[in-house]
C-alpha cells in the first residue's frame, strides 16, 4: 500500500540470543506537504515461553504510538 497520501511499512526481526520476534508496523498518512500522521504498533513475542519450569507470558510488551508532525514555514 503506497501512494503520495499513505504508506504502510512492516519490520520483523528474530533475535536468536533471546528467542524473541520483534515486530514493528507503521502507517503514515500525509494529507499535504509538511504534515504527517503516524500510527505505530510494536510488539515483542517470545518464541519459547516456558523456561526452567516457569510459564512466562508470550508477549513481552506492546506499544501503540500516535505521532503528528507539522512543518512551520517562516
Amino acid at each position: 500500500m503506497n501512494s503520495t497520501a499513505t504508506s504502510l511499512a512492516a519490520f520483523v526481526q528474530y533475535n536468536t540470543a533471546i528467542d524473541k520476534v520483534i515486530t514493528n508496523l507503521r502507517f503514515r498518512f500525509n494529507p499535504r506537504e509538511g504534515n504527517d500522521f503516524y500510527i505505530v504498533y510494536d510488539e515483542g513475542l517470545k518464541t519459547r515461553a516456558e523456561r526452567e519450569g516457569l510459564s512466562l507470558p508470550r508477549s513481552s510488551g506492546r506499544t501503540i504510538l500516535l505521532k503528528y508532525t507539522y512543518t512551520f514555514r517562516l
